[in-house]
Formats: structure tokens, C-alpha cells, sequence
């Protein structure tokens, strides 16, 4: 049975509060930020740059709290909205590494300093269309100890392989960042 698909939304919405902010990177079809931050959050920006990805969620998972959006997260500005959690799920491979960290400045900066990032990748398995993968939770805890203080990882067997899912609060300053 492939559970993962809930695994995603469960573990993100750890620790989200009745009226939190969220900020869902790559939604994709908006089927996670609908199901799982929907009756939660008080308001969900839900991002993705493919817009048939974005009709489609307008169309399906629509929810007054959930504003869809497409946005390029590389080279445009994420919405600012002082966030309480950033959701990305997945698609932080589909990124290289410097874009990786490009798009971390934005989350931070977009968020509150009491932010919580969550999210999932799986274990390096030399996906063809992956531009960065990672093969153990120390290589995931050192990309994100860059931009936050806090990182935990939890690695997990899934039917389909090895997924690790992270947590990492307490924002760093850009001062400390830079200097790391």
C-alpha cells in the first residue's frame, strides 16, 4: 500500500496551529495544502510554476483560505506574508544545489523568525531528472543548518525507498549564513 502520499501531510502539518500561516512550495495539484493545512491554517499561499498544476487546484481543491498562485521560485518573488510554516515537499531535488540555496534566502525572508520549515526528498537514487539528491540525513541537515539552527531529519523506509523528512526552526540571520 502506498501510504507515502499522506506521510507527506501528516509530517508536514506536525506542530501547525489553528490561524498559522503557510507557505506550500510546489503544490503541484494543490491536493496536500487542500487536504492537510486546509481546515487548520489560516491562510495557505499554495505555489507552483507549472499553471496547468494551478488551474487544476483552483478547480478541484478550491478552499477560502487557500490562494493559488504560480510562481517561479528561482527567479521570482515568493509571496511575503510573515509565514508560521514553509511546506516543500519533494521537488527541493528538481532544483540544483545553488538554486537550492537561493530559494532557502526566500524562505527566510518571507517567513516569521519563529518559521518552521518541513518537508520530504527522497534518498539519492540517480533519478534522471533530479538535479541534486542526497544520500544520508547528515547531507540534508548540512544544507538546511546553513539557513536555520534547529534541523532535524527522520529517515524513513517506504515501499518505494528511502524518504527523509525534515524539520528545521529558527531562522539564521544573514550575517550568520555568510559566514558559515
Amino acid at each position: 500500500m502506498r501510504w507515502s502520499f499522506a506521510a507527506r501531510g501528516v509530517y508536514a502539518r506536525e506542530g501547525m496551529f489553528k490561524g498559522c500561516k503557510v507557505l506550500d512550495l510546489c503544490c503541484g495539484d494543490g491536493s496536500v495544502s487542500y487536504l492537510f493545512f486546509s481546515d487548520i491554517a489560516g491562510h495557505v499561499d499554495a505555489v507552483d510554476n507549472d499553471p496547468y498544476a494551478i488551474a487544476y487546484a483552483r478547480r478541484y481543491f478550491r478552499s477560502p483560505v487557500i490562494d493559488y498562485r504560480q510562481v517561479d521560485i528561482i527567479n521570482g518573488e515568493l509571496p511575503s506574508n510573515g509565514y508560521d510554516f514553509v511546506v516543500w515537499n519533494a521537488a527541493i531535488c528538481y532544483f540544483s544545489e545553488a538554486d537550492i540555496r537561493r530559494i532557502l534566502e526566500k524562505i527566510v525572508a518571507a517567513g516569521k523568525p519563529s518559521l518552521r520549515l518541513v518537508g520530504m526528498l527522497p534518498r539519492a537514487n540517480n533519478w534522471i531528472d533530479h538535479k541534486s539528491e542526497f544520500a544520508d540525513r547528515t547531507a540534508v541537515a548540512g544544507l538546511l543548518e546553513g539557513y536555520f539552527s534547529s534541523v532535524h531529519v527522520r529517515e524513513v523506509d517506504e515501499v518505494t525507498g528511502t524518504t527523509f523528512y525534515f524539520q528545521a526552526d529558527a531562522p539564521r540571520s544573514a550575517p550568520t549564513r555568510d559566514a558559515a
